[in-house]
């Protein structure tokens, strides 16, 4: 049986490219369309375009996911629709589809209509078939059925948009400034959605049975209804907080029972509530957390904790709409009551309440509900997490002037929590690290927190950086850290970021170290989750197809304090080796044969025959050469010529352009990357070429 945690490419990805095919080949369009795979728009790669093979041109889009939340995440939503937008001089239909195979929701784009909410078509979310019953043939059958009635429709122009979340937040938007007409309007509509979900599920009591018009526009009547069931955060009634009574639309209350009826879990209302939401307040670093990044640090968090003990519970202290918060909730197979969740946002706390209200909609009650509260992590004290095991935080991404004021009161906090001066509040030190340290300052000793963190912070030199590792050593109690490539991570956030776990003051005597090849979405969980303690390499070494691991000991750590952690980073290990070994005395570059395939492919090389990148960011210098025979010849004449080197590299201390560049390096504090190694070993081809009279290459 497939899992939502399985390989998104590997799994999901070959499943839905038979389906496709099997489609395209029951309308008898074989001769006219064809399914492509990784088909790349700019830098950015389309996992599937239906394309025409005549003309070049795209039928529509198709970006595969693993679970049902990626599917209602406007982020991934987004991602697809941009796909369209930027190739429609080569769209033959601006139709686009976002499936994790179980579910799925076709758009269709239009200049006119720019949000993804309007852009949706009817039925909107569709269930194509069911993991816990259907086998892989029965995935691939069900879903080419709906594939083919989609191409058929798209060919033939046949669609209707679908409205409802669309007109939804037109509403709510236009309610932001009064916060009595928000929170009003708020539970009416979100209470007709949850009735429609109840719906669906055949929910048991307790459950809301009367329409909202049975209580003619009295919102207290309505909030007094609902919260018999639960979802404090949205009708927990105060008079002062609501409007007496609200009329909306009935089509806009029946719209939203309906969309309930379908899109059971709220992800779908709670995304892009937030986005709409966090459109003016980035700054402050409020970031929702990608539902895949979610994932993965919940199956982190258990990897190291194990289960959840019984009577303890997961929190989250800035959980914002809940993605992260919710993913633990499924990894660690637990019931709402397990839960605690906090954001200082109250607008916020509305979308929490009904994200972990209907994570477990048949069990749901008063008795066992998540705790959801909007305070002010400062006015917390350490016995309120007294029964806290498990924390997972995306704290705020603030630095520079944005965060100088916020940080100070933190500071405080931790000092009179702890009875000594923050660890972290030095320098220009970031917003994320001061919150990071207020929050294990407020739990038990022992408790498992799992932080999405800047990664620049484990390598950096500067005093803030040291300080914050030095704290993730002792305070937090490092066990273990988890690399991956940034890319389609936190669009709004430059900075790449990894997972820390830590064990409040308890450190590990040896760190656990993860490194990705592939993007998040292409991580094996299950793969993963197998080797939580079973490997022991002191280098890193491949546990899955994808993922590298090593250990590292507390003491080499605390012995790099000062240097930055580049050990921990794959990459960054594997350079360090290669330079020691090769730099010191020897030759540092790249080689392209011309009548290898790489040479053939040269012209596609994105630095030409200068230089490239390698993992970590080094730059290596590319020497080209016609064939091997040609690059031994180099080789030799470089062995025999080792004594120029002492000139050549004097020559290029000297020259102006490189005192330049070492001047720049003075001043911003880090060095440029291989600068002096690349001017040397080009110095050296250079030469070889005049001695043996080899053109110059092009």
């Amino acid at each position: 049986m497939i899992s939502y945690t399985d390989s998104e490419v590997r799994t999901f990805h070959p499943l839905c490219e038979k389906a496709l095919t099997q489609a395209i080949a029951a309308l008898g369009l074989s001769s006219i369309y064809d399914a492509k795979h990784h088909v790349y728009t700019g830098s950015l790669e389309m996992d599937y375009v239906v394309i025409n093979k005549t003309t070049g041109k795209y039928l529509c889009v198709i970006e595969v996911k693993r679970t049902p939340s990626d599917v209602q995440s406007t982020r991934y939503q987004f991602q697809a629709q941009s796909y369209v937008q930027s190739n429609m001089a080569v769209t033959e239909k601006p139709f686009y589809i976002i499936t994790n195979l179980e579910k799925l929701i076709s758009f269709r784009y239009d200049v006119h209509k720019p949000s993804v909410h309007q852009q949706v078509l009817e039925p909107g979310l569709e269930n194509v078939c069911d993991f816990s019953a259907d086998d892989e043939n029965s995935i691939v059958n069900k879903l080419a059925l709906v594939f083919q009635r989609l191409l058929d429709d798209f060919i033939n122009n046949r669609y209707t948009e679908l409205t409802t979340l669309d007109n939804f937040l037109t509403c709510m938007k236009s309610t932001l400034p009064n916060s009595r007409e928000w929170k009003s309007k708020m539970a009416m509509l979100l209470y007709e959605y949850i009735r429609g979900a109840f719906h669906a599920i055949h929910k048991p009591a307790p459950t809301i049975t009367y329409s909202v018009s049975t209580f003619a526009g009295d919102v207290q009547q309505i909030c007094i209804e609902a919260n018999r069931v639960d979802f404090d955060g949205i009708f927990a009634y105060n008079a002062a907080d609501y409007l007496p009574r609200v009329s909306l639309t009935n089509k806009l209350l029946s719209d939203l029972y309906k969309y309930g009826e379908a899109n059971i879990s709220g992800d779908a209302i709670a995304d892009s509530l937030h986005e709409m939401l966090s459109e003016s307040s980035r700054h402050d670093g409020e970031v929702a957390t990608d539902p895949e990044l979610a994932n993965l640090a919940a199956t982190m968090a258990k990897m190291i904790n194990g289960n959840l003990s019984a009577n303890k519970k997961i929190c989250d202290p800035a959980a914002g709409s809940g993605s992260l918060i919710s993913s633990a909730m499924k990894v660690f197979n637990i019931n709402g009551n397990q839960v605690v969740a906090n954001d200082i946002n109250p607008k916020l706390i509305e979308l929490l309440s009904l994200r972990l209200g209907l994570n477990n909609p048949i069990t749901i009650n008063k008795s066992n509900a998540p705790v959801v509260t909007t305070k002010d992590i400062l006015s917390f004290v350490p016995s309120d997490f007294n029964d806290i095991e498990v924390v997972l935080l995306n704290p705020p991404f603030v630095a520079g002037i944005n965060c100088v004021n916020r940080k100070a009161p933190f500071i405080s906090f931790i000092q009179r929590t702890k009875g000594s001066p923050s660890d972290t509040g030095v320098g220009q030190q970031n917003l994320g690290a001061v919150f990071l340290e207020t929050v294990c300052c407020l739990m038990p000793t022992g408790t498992t927190i799992v932080c999405i963190f800047p990664k620049a912070q484990l390598v950096e030199r500067g005093n803030e950086a040291i300080a914050f590792r030095e704290m993730l050593l002792n305070i937090f109690g490092l066990q273990c850290i988890f690399n991956y490539p940034g890319k389609g991570l936190f669009e709004s956030v430059s900075e790449e970021t990894c997972i820390l776990v830590g064990k409040k003051n308890q450190p590990a005597s040896t760190v656990k170290i993860f490194s990705s090849d592939v993007a998040v979405a292409d991580i094996d969980l299950h793969a993963l989750e197998a080797y939580s303690g079973g490997y022991n390499s002191l280098t890193f070494d491949y546990i899955t197809p994808d993922i590298e691991a090593r250990q590292i000991s507390y003491a080499q750590l605390q012995a790099k304090l000062n240097d930055g952690w580049r050990v921990v980073c794959s990459e960054m290990s594997e350079a360090i080796i290669y330079i020691d070994n090769n730099i010191e005395n020897g030759l540092f570059y790249y080689y392209i044969e011309k009548d290898s395939l790489s040479g053939k492919l040269l012209p596609f090389f994105a630095y030409g025959k200068y230089q490239c990148n390698n993992r970590s960011g080094q730059q290596i210098p590319v020497l080209i050469f016609d064939n091997s025979q040609e690059r031994f010849e180099f080789e030799d004449w470089f062995s025999q010529n080792e004594n120029l080197r002492d000139n050549i590299e004097k020559e290029i201390l000297q020259n102006a352009i490189f005192q330049h560049i070492r001047a720049k390096e003075e001043k911003i504090g880090k060095s440029q990357c291989g600068v002096l190694e690349l001017a040397i070993a080009f110095a050296y081809y250079k030469n070889w070429q005049k001695t043996n009279n080899h053109l110059s290459r092009e």
